[in-house]
């Protein structure tokens, strides 16, 4: 039994995931390869890849990503948070908290890790520290870089879906998904 496990894993290796990673101020976009996506807002599936120094996306018309239509680069289907620059890992770095999808499917939202401690907010002058305590997803704006003097604090129940002001969109919290490297 022992060396049927060592053959089948020398022909069937351990394949790592890999991650298309883009950073922004307060949070990072994550995308599995492989893994099967649906953009609610241009109503549409994919399956993202790396070939020849590109990330292509293979489309699909169902939410399951069964029936192959073709492939794109995201940017050209309207999704362009991706073609600015990405980094492709096989890890994700440490100090993430929850995950923000894009969408309120759990299975096949798109996943936005929120970084931990003092962060700038994205295209603004205030600062957040956010954290998840008992089940609340948990904001706090502040005015300057050490994040002492709070300003706001918004708080979303784990698994709700919620409409973000920001990108237009209906969104969940994903707390199962907290990610710590170890």
């Amino acid at each position: 039994m022992k060396y049927l496990l060592v053959i089948s894993l020398l022909i069937f290796p351990f394949v790592q995931p890999k991650y298309f990673i883009t950073f922004y101020d307060s949070f990072i976009q994550v995308l599995n390869e492989g893994h099967c996506y649906y953009i609610e807002s241009l109503k549409q599936s994919f399956r993202p890849y790396f070939r020849r120094e590109t990330m292509i996306s293979e489309l699909y018309s169902d939410l399951n990503c069964t029936v192959f239509i073709g492939n794109s680069r995201l940017e050209d289907i309207g999704y362009y948070i991706m073609s600015v620059s990405f980094i492709y890992a096989d890890f994700l770095p440490d100090g993430l908290t929850a995950n923000l999808k894009f969408g309120c499917n759990k299975t096949y939202g798109i996943n936005q890790y929120q970084l931990t401690g003092c962060v700038r907010l994205e295209d603004t002058s205030y600062y957040i520290n956010q954290s998840v305590e008992n089940n609340i997803f948990i904001t706090n704006y502040y005015s300057e870089p050490t994040c002492t003097s709070l300003i706001n604090k918004r708080e979303i129940p784990c698994s709700s879906c919620f409409y973000d002001p920001i990108y237009k969109i209906e969104r969940t919290v994903d707390c199962s998904r907290i990610y710590k490297n170890k």
